[in-house]
């Protein structure tokens, strides 16, 4: 087992999160994006 001290394996795991933040922050913006197209349908319906 590698010890998160190790710096190759602290780097190479720094990567994979940054990685996995930017994926997350990207689906976000989308999810948020559709989130506001399907309120904008519902207050058209409403009107």
């Amino acid at each position: 087992m590698r010890s998160y001290k190790d710096p190759v394996y602290y780097k190479a795991y720094t990567m994979e999160l940054e990685a996995e933040v930017a994926k997350l922050k990207e689906k976000n913006e989308e999810l948020e994006k559709k989130q506001a197209e399907m309120m904008e349908m519902q207050k058209n319906q409403v009107l």
